[in-house]
């Protein structure tokens, strides 16, 4: 995968772009020896929005959706999937993610940089099992690493918005005591896209790649930034309530971008920058859909 012109240093730790391939149902990379990029939800319904991470059976079809190009698991390729992502505390609003103009939020669904998270990610504070806390679940982002991405539902208010920041956020490690993430490597890229809906059914439009069609990063230039939160996804005691870092990537643009209102997609993932020479394989936290988050994994199962 080729990187792009513009690397800019900022703040905090710069990160790089990439671009992701389109479409050819061949795997690539299956390395991992870098850790998984799985991004966490968000609790906070927005701007009116209704369709949560439980709606998949139902005629709207939830607010997460997943795309694979990966034919080594026996799932579908190459078109956008349903997920039922909730449990005993709820279900989530959507992935977790935030959009800033000029340092004010012009959407949050989170609550991560604004403090109003509450228990949400605390398993131990929730008197929940970890399996029972939703917002423990996370998903596996790797567009040309056993080339999965999540996507997330979100609407814009009437008036429409102006962003000249994302913010996505995902988790230090793959499940409690799991592979660490390798984030600052210069063999990891960043990506954000957004995607509009499908009139219909709540759907990404499919535009045969992990590219949105409303807006895509790869060949923007602009810059990725990727900072600690300070707050940790908190297990249940009966795994030792062990902490698992939240992190922020943020991207700035080059440009802004203008969102009229309506209903639209986004996602965020990881890509390795560099194709290495053939190495072994070590498949871990392997499920039906390939490599996922700590539960996120148990739902997919039921989704046939």
């Amino acid at each position: 995968m080729k990187k792009l012109v513009a690397v800019v240093l900022l703040a905090g730790i710069f990160a790089l772009a990439a671009q992701a391939a389109i479409f050819n149902g061949v795997a690539d990379n299956q390395r991992d020896d870098l850790g998984y990029y799985y991004v966490v939800t968000g609790s906070i319904l927005t701007n009116g929005q209704s369709l949560t991470g439980a709606d998949a059976s139902s005629p709207d079809g939830g607010s997460i959706r997943w795309i694979s190009d990966d034919p080594t698991f026996a799932t579908p390729i190459q078109s956008w999937q349903r997920i039922d992502w909730t449990a005993a505390s709820g279900s989530p609003a959507s992935l977790a993610f935030t959009f800033q103009h000029n340092g004010a939020p012009v959407y949050d669904n989170n609550g991560i940089a604004a403090n109003n998270y509450g228990t949400y990610y605390n398993a131990t504070a929730q008197s929940l099992a970890s399996a029972d806390a939703v917002g423990l679940y996370t998903g596996y982002s790797m567009s040309n690493n056993y080339d999965f991405v999540y996507a997330g539902y979100f609407q814009v208010p009437s008036g429409g918005i102006v962003v000249d920041k994302m913010t996505a956020y995902f988790t230090q490690y793959n499940t409690p005591g799991g592979i660490a993430f390798q984030m600052y490597s210069p063999l990891i890229g960043y990506r954000m896209n957004i995607w509009s809906d499908v009139a219909g059914e709540p759907i990404p439009m499919n535009t045969g790649s992990f590219n949105g069609d409303v807006y895509t990063t790869d060949g923007k230039g602009g810059s990725f930034v990727v900072a600690p939160t300070g707050v940790n996804i908190v297990y249940g005691t009966d795994l030792g309530s062990v902490t698992n870092p939240i992190y922020s990537v943020t991207f700035t643009p080059p440009e802004d971008i203008t969102l009229p209102a309506g209903n639209y997609w986004f996602s965020s993932d990881a890509t390795i920058l560099t194709i290495p020479e053939p190495v072994s394989v070590i498949f871990f936290c392997t499920g039906v859909v390939g490599v996922f988050g700590f539960v996120a994994r148990r739902k997919l199962l039921r989704q046939g």
